[in-house]
């Protein structure tokens, strides 16, 4: 399988305060191993307002 064979797709994947950083590595090696690859990928960083 080539990227050929699909539309160019990104992800957008929220990053909590909160979270183990071991699933944000996770998360991103998921993505790197993926067959199709990904266009560009995008973290936002969903900081509550308040604790």
């Amino acid at each position: 399988m080539s990227n050929d064979e699909f539309p160019a797709f990104s992800v957008l994947m929220s990053v909590y305060k909160k979270e183990k950083p071991a699933f944000l590595d996770k998360a991103l090696e998921s993505i790197e191993d993926q067959t199709v690859k990904t266009k560009s990928n995008c973290g936002c960083c969903g900081w509550p307002h308040r604790e």
